[in-house]
């Protein structure tokens, strides 16, 4: 396998300069070593680090809202909760979180954690009918 030349500056391959003696990188003049594959291992590992940054931002900003992710686009893992948002549009207004709550007591009832006398009973205090 033949060598390449590394900068240790740069933290990775570099061309020579033309007629540097010792060679010297074109990019930043230090000069320049044979690569290791101990170099070439960081160099993956620090672009895989990379990629799994982006792939956390790209995650977290579409996380907010999934109706602005097109269909298709949609993580398998995350269909569901596409799927829940399309079902569920958000209130058409700030009505000072009354919603908010009601869909909370929704939530609770629906999964079981109240009963429907209780899920009645919430909902008729928070509307000031009961």
């Amino acid at each position: 396998m033949p060598t390449e030349p590394w900068c240790d500056a740069c933290g990775r391959t570099a061309e020579p300069q033309p007629g540097s003696d010792p060679p010297a990188c074109a990019n930043c003049g230090v000069p320049l070593r044979e690569a290791t594959a101990e170099d070439h291992a960081a160099v993956a590992q620090a672009l895989q680090a990379d990629e799994r940054q982006g792939l956390e931002a790209d995650r977290k900003a579409q996380e907010s809202d999934w109706r602005t992710v097109p269909a298709e686009q949609v993580p398998p893992w995350r269909k569901a909760d596409r799927e829940w948002l399309d079902a569920n549009p958000p209130p058409a207004g700030d009505d000072g979180g009354l919603v908010d709550e009601l869909r909370d007591l929704s939530r609770l009832h629906q999964a079981g954690k109240l009963t429907d006398r209780e899920f009645a009973a919430a909902k008729a205090r928070l509307l000031g009918t009961g």
